[in-house]
């Protein structure tokens, strides 16, 4: 039971994610942040671990079925990279502020380039410039926010 409460508030704010990300409430001029690769790099640079990560992956995309069944490439992408950012992490520096700034524009540019790779979305430069320049700025409030008002980061 403890493993569920411990999961809960994650699995919350990452179905609260996807459902802003589906309904483009924060839209900007057809820009639309990535918020779910927002969350899943939040909780990463917190040190989920491997076991609570997976179920809550799991979780994850079992509610995307429900969610948006059509969305399967994108979703299955951002399960790959949450795991690789998840074995990335420890070799990266050691700050959970500076890990954050570099996990997620990597994030972000290997979601794409894998989008453009597979020939599954149009690559257009100034919409993914676009977006990962508003993903930066709301994922660094976010990440504030989670600094101020969650727990504690393992740096700082």
């Amino acid at each position: 039971m403890r493993f569920f409460a411990r999961i809960l508030p994650s699995a919350l704010a990452v179905l609260l994610a996807l459902f802003f990300e589906q309904s483009g409430a924060l839209n900007v001029r057809g820009v639309v942040p990535n918020l779910l690769l927002i969350a899943f790099t939040v909780l990463v640079c917190r040190k989920m671990a491997w076991r609570e990560l997976g179920a809550l992956l799991a979780a994850f995309i079992a509610a995307s079925v429900f969610v948006s069944p059509f969305w399967w490439p994108e979703l299955g992408i951002i399960a790959g990279l949450v795991l690789a950012m998840q074995v990335i992490r420890p070799r990266l520096t050691g700050n959970a502020n500076a890990d954050f700034f570099i996990l997620l524009p990597g994030a972000l540019a290997a979601f794409y380039g894998i989008l453009w790779l597979s020939r599954s979305s149009p690559f257009s430069f100034f919409a993914v410039t676009g977006e990962l320049v508003y993903t930066m700025l709301l994922g660094g409030v976010i990440w504030i926010v989670r600094t101020w008002y969650g727990e504690k980061a393992y740096s700082i």
